[in-house]
C-alpha cells in the first residue's frame, strides 16, 4: 500500500479515536520556543486538545507543532534549533511532486513566493512520539513559485504532516500537501472551472 495512502489512513484512524493505548506518563520536556503573537490554532482545537487524554509529552510535543507552525516564514536558522533536532530528517516535503515535476527536488519555492503565509490548524492529534497535523496554508502568490512570477493570486491549500518527535524537538516529518490545487491557483493548470481534462 502507498505510504501517502497508509499515513492518511492512519491520521483518520486517529482522528475517529480508535487509537486507545495504555502507557506510562513519560517526563514532559518543556517547550523552548516562545508563544507567537499569532497563533496557527484556534480556541476550538485548543479546547478538544485540553479535553483528550494525551501524556505531558504528547502535550508538549503538540504545542511545540502548534508553535512550529505559528511561527514566522521563514523561520531562521537559529529559530530552527527551538524545533527541529540535529539529526533532522524530512522524509517528504510537502509539494516534493511538483519540486520533481519542475527538476528541483526540495526547491522551486522560498519563502518570498509567499511572503504573507498564515498556517491554521484544522486538526491535531498525538500517539506516542508522534504528532499528526491537517493544516491550511493562506496568503498570496507573491513571487516566483516553480516558474510562475508573482501575480497576487490568493493561495488556499491544505496539508498534512506526520512528526515524529524525539527529546521534545522534530527528528522526521512527513508533509503531503495539494498540490495539484496549488499547481492549479498558481495557473500552472486549468482550473477545474475551464475545464482542465485528464489525459
Amino acid at each position: 500500500m502507498d505510504s501517502a495512502w497508509v499515513i492518511a489512513a492512519t491520521f483518520a484512524a486517529a482522528v475517529a479515536g480508535s487509537f486507545i493505548e495504555q502507557r506510562p506518563e513519560p517526563a514532559a520536556t518543556p517547550v523552548s520556543a516562545p508563544a507567537p503573537s499569532r497563533r496557527a490554532s484556534n480556541a476550538e482545537i485548543d479546547a478538544r486538545i485540553a479535553a483528550a487524554d494525551y501524556t505531558a509529552q504528547e502535550r508538549a510535543n503538540i504545542e511545540t507543532t502548534i508553535r512550529f507552525l505559528s511561527a514566522p516564514r521563514p523561520i531562521r536558522p537559529d529559530d530552527r534549533a527551538r524545533y527541529f533536532i540535529n539529526d533532522y530528517k524530512a522524509t517528504r516535503h510537502g509539494m516534493d511532486t511538483l519540486a520533481q515535476m519542475w527538476g528541483k527536488p526540495h526547491g522551486g519555492y522560498n519563502a518570498a513566493s509567499m511572503n504573507d503565509r498564515q498556517d491554521k490548524i484544522v486538526d491535531i492529534i498525538a500517539n506516542g512520539d508522534r504528532v499528526w497535523v491537517y493544516f491550511q496554508m493562506n496568503g498570496h502568490h507573491t513571487g516566483p513559485w516553480y516558474g510562475r512570477e508573482g501575480t497576487g493570486r490568493p493561495i488556499s491549500i491544505h496539508e498534512l504532516g506526520m512528526l515524529t518527535y524525539r527529546d521534545g524537538k522534530i527528528v522526521e516529518a512527513y508533509f503531503l500537501a495539494e498540490e495539484l490545487e496549488l499547481a492549479r491557483q498558481l495557473g500552472i493548470v486549468p482550473s477545474a472551472e475551464e475545464g482542465a481534462k485528464p489525459r
